[in-house]
């Protein structure tokens, strides 16, 4: 996890800055959601001044695009959820409420997991980490209470040391491409 937010934290800064600048740079990371709210207000809003990123006019002009985004974003926000969201929470019959609040968490986690087991490329990896995940649930963690807050650390662990052991030795990793002049 580190790793990965880590390489983020360098690259994201590095590839932003041409495009917005100093001053549009500090009210992105402020206000976060960069990429997919962020850097596109203030790369159309360059576009369609006919500004190349760089200048300290686009450096303006994304500053700007980036507090109109952000107050359609409140605007947005402020109507959908906070006035119609409660007006039809409150509209709902409390029997149907529970229900939803009963299926929405596992709805998300099912979600989210068949999208992870879709896009691996190792079925192999993906059967060993959901077991391990099962027996820590389901055995581990019954028998031994203590072990909760611990568990999700455990099955990842598990999961990457029985992975690794029970990988494919007899596959040949790719010979090296010859280098040039030799």
């Amino acid at each position: 996890m580190i790793a990965t937010f880590g390489v983020i934290a360098i690259v994201e800064p590095i590839a932003y800055y041409p495009i917005l600048g100093r001053s549009a740079m500090y009210q992105a990371f402020m206000i976060g959601n960069i990429a997919n709210k962020l850097l596109p207000a203030a790369l159309i809003a360059q576009t369609d001044l006919d500004e190349r990123p760089g200048t300290r006019r686009a450096e303006l002009i994304a500053g700007a695009a980036i507090i109109g985004a952000v107050y359609i974003h409140l605007v947005t926000l402020v109507v959908l959820v906070g006035l119609l969201g409660t007006w039809l929470v409150g509209s709902l019959p409390p029997d149907l409420i529970g229900l939803a609040r009963l299926y929405i968490l596992p709805a998300v986690f099912g979600a989210v997991t068949v999208q992870a087991v879709v896009t691996m490329r190792n079925v192999r990896i993906t059967v060993i980490a959901a077991v391990v995940a099962a027996v820590i649930t389901f055995l581990v963690v019954p028998l031994v209470p203590a072990l909760t807050n611990f568990a999700t650390a455990m099955a990842v662990i598990i999961s990457i040391v029985v992975a690794w052991v029970a990988r494919s030795r007899t596959d040949a990793p790719p010979a090296a491409p010859p280098s040039a002049g030799h």
